[in-house]
């Protein structure tokens, strides 16, 4: 892994984008007016059900703990708001649900661009066993998306990023939505002006041209898919992270309860959260708020060592927490004094 000339200190600088800017005022940690835009193609309700001695095949009562407006750019920008950090969240989203995503979006501060099509949002289930700790997923596949759908969505993000713009494209594809239809909206509103982060899956990644992404946030097995690599040692992934790092100006890997791997600046670091660990009450949206955090460091001209730690910090916090992208922002404070960040040597 070489130092890429590109770094972020050269970009070219941001313009302030019409009609997004932050609502902090003179005070926005956002500095120039940078918008930020999540993206959530195949938006999700949470249900959170906790049922004790849960097991395949079983009848168990249980509880609903919550029903929350959810996807992985809609947790994005529920941490990003718990970070301080204004967004904009657009996306596809069912008529049926409108009401419960425009309550949600207007509770966080979140300014609300998504567009709606018929039907109903998908529903995935979270079944928590509170005496052993583990989760359960089953995950629905979503709302088909049309012709028409996609042009909506395309005249959105054009508006969106005619200025200033992070755009953070997360979660899955939803059905009758092919990559390269996703590739072609991106490309058409590339500009300096406008950074890609990206967090979806390989079939995206791969359709997606390299070069154009400023940011990626894959979890070791993600990495792992996206790229064809094993991943079974720490060398392995410093070498396959390089890789792709020679391409892409951001590269954060979420390990879980193992911390994250960020390659920058042609340099590699490793951060960890240490000591006695808070009791994990989900693990759902923990890396959407690894991504944020790492965000609104970098948006507070934080360094690239210093928003890692904070992001590790942010995303402990939210496994205290059932709902996806909530925490405390005391308890990042506590967090934060305990996460240690090193570089790591990177020819191995």
């Amino acid at each position: 892994m070489s130092p890429k000339p590109h770094g972020s200190g050269t970009q070219r600088p941001f313009r302030e984008s019409p009609g997004v800017k932050s609502q902090a005022g003179a005070g926005d940690p956002q500095g120039e007016g940078v918008a930020v835009v999540t993206v959530t193609l195949n938006a999700a309700i949470d249900r959170l059900i906790e049922a004790p001695g849960l097991h395949v095949g079983g009848h168990v009562k249980g509880k609903l703990i919550r029903r929350v407006a959810a996807g992985k750019g809609i947790n994005v920008s529920r941490a990003l708001a718990r970070l301080g950090v204004n967004s904009v969240a657009t996306g596809f989203i069912g008529k049926a649900d409108e009401a419960l995503y425009e309550e949600e979006l207007s509770r966080l501060g979140v300014a609300n661009q998504l567009v709606v099509i018929p039907g109903h949002t998908r529903e995935n289930i979270t079944l928590i066993d509170p005496t052993t700790g583990v989760e359960t997923h089953i995950r629905d596949a979503g709302l088909a998306v049309g012709p028409d759908d996609l042009e909506r969505l395309s005249a959105t993000l054009s508006s969106l990023a005619s200025g200033a713009c992070v755009m953070v494209l997360s979660g899955s594809l939803p059905p009758g939505l092919a990559a390269t239809e996703v590739r072609s909206v991106i490309e058409a509103i590339r500009t300096p002006n406008v950074r890609i982060v990206f967090d979806g899956p390989g079939t995206l990644f791969r359709a997606l041209a390299q070069e154009a992404i400023w940011l990626v946030k894959p979890n070791r097995q993600e990495l792992s898919e996206w790229t064809g690599e094993e991943l079974e040692s720490e060398a392995a992934l410093i070498r396959t992270g390089g890789r792709l790092a020679e391409k892409i100006e951001h590269v954060l890997v979420s390990c879980g309860a193992e911390g994250a791997y960020l390659f920058a600046e042609g340099r590699v670091f490793r951060g960890r959260v240490r000591g006695n660990l808070p009791e994990v009450r989900s693990t759902v949206g923990c890396g959407d708020v690894i991504l944020a955090g790492f965000l609104a460091a970098r948006l507070r001209a934080s360094s690239i060592e210093e928003s890692l730690r904070r992001a590790l910090a942010a995303a402990t916090a939210a496994t205290t927490h059932r709902i996806p992208g909530e925490f405390d922002s005391h308890d990042v404070s506590t967090f934060l004094s305990a996460t240690q960040v090193e570089e790591l040597a990177h020819n191995v």
